[in-house]
């Protein structure tokens, strides 16, 4: 029988409790000794089978779980690098992934939170910086149109529909393009995105407005079409703020 079998059987008989020792035990035990060290007195002086206890205690056991403990270390070790290389590859891949599906702009309108929510969520609020032609139905589900064409109607080829998906009342809207006007050149580009705009009260005349566009890809189209709208956010708000910042009472000094 070989050392690990012994310690097994020892193990198994509780051989270490003293006083449950038997003579098959002792023979098994006298029999680990001499394999682990030929030369050892198994009787330790008389001791008897406390020394002999003793000695698994001392020599052999400590032995057997050191040798354990350090291969369970090495894979441990080993295993604790192979987590690290995952999270590392983990966090830069979807750091790329975030750089490359997403478009943020951040603008700050001199309007109350209250005032830019109407601006967003009324249909006279859209015509007044949107299009002169648009109406929304706001409730999750309903239509965002808007027409730039003066001589058009809402609902021809030249409109443009977007769907609310969600919002947070004066926190939150979340809209996407469903319906797109004739001509317009990155359909198929825009049916994968979708826009958040988030609003933050600076002040009670000042607000922050968040504009993330998601979904894009790395396809030669949608990466137009993200070129395309950073330059039409900017004009957006351009109009908003015009809309909005002329209506704010002027200064009691002025």
């Amino acid at each position: 029988m070989d050392l690990l079998s012994a310690m097994r059987k020892l193990a198994q008989n509780d051989v270490f409790r003293v006083a449950q020792w038997n003579r098959r035990d002792e023979k098994m035990i006298r029999a680990t000794c001499a394999q682990k060290s030929p030369h050892y007195k198994c009787n330790e002086r008389g001791a008897g089978n406390a020394g002999l206890a003793s000695f698994a205690r001392r020599r052999l056991l400590p032995a057997r779980l050191s040798q354990t403990l350090s291969d369970l270390t090495k894979d441990y070790r080993n295993m604790q690098n192979v987590i690290l290389v995952f999270t590392a590859a983990l966090l830069a891949c979807t750091t790329a992934i975030a750089q490359e599906d997403r478009v943020v702009d951040e603008f700050e309108i001199e309007a109350s939170v209250d005032d830019v929510w109407n601006a967003f969520t009324t249909t006279d609020g859209l015509k007044s910086w949107v299009a002169p032609l648009a109406d929304i139905d706001f409730r999750v589900g309903g239509k965002w149109r808007a027409n730039y064409n003066n001589s058009g109607k809402l609902g021809d080829e030249t409109t443009i529909e977007n769907t609310i998906l969600c919002y947070d009342p004066k926190r939150m809207l979340s809209i996407k393009a469903t319906g797109f006007p004739k001509g317009f050149e990155f359909v198929e580009a825009a049916k994968e995105t979708w826009s958040i705009f988030y609003f933050t009260k600076i002040s009670d005349t000042k607000t922050k407005i968040t504009i993330v566009g998601l979904g894009y890809t790395d396809s030669e189209q949608s990466k137009k079409m993200r070129a395309f709208f950073k330059p039409a956010n900017k004009y957006s708000m351009g109009q908003l703020k015009a809309a909005l910042e002329t209506k704010m009472p002027k200064d009691k000094d002025n």
